[in-house]
């Protein structure tokens, strides 16, 4: 993999409704709940609710907190070297 291209599998998040369960939930590219496994790196959020949310203001503010963590502080994977 190299460097970044994680970011293609999980960004952009999107805030979703569940008209069966009445909340709103915020999902990664690949149609996947957001949980603990997001945060990475040194510098991570203190996230005290995955959801699901009453409100879609809740589940927006947790999509913006989640997206700027990935896109700054995911670790960096370097390229692999090929042979010459």
């Amino acid at each position: 993999m190299i460097a970044n291209e994680h970011l293609t599998r999980v960004l952009p998040l999107r805030v979703a409704y569940d008209y069966t369960r009445d909340k709103w939930w915020v999902y990664t590219l690949g149609n996947s709940k957001v949980g603990p496994r997001l945060l990475k790196g040194i510098n991570q959020p203190n996230i005290e609710d995955w959801g699901p949310f009453s409100l879609e203001h809740d589940a927006r503010k947790l999509e913006v907190q989640l997206t700027k963590h990935i896109e700054k502080d995911w670790p960096k994977k370097k390229p692999k070297r090929g042979r010459k």
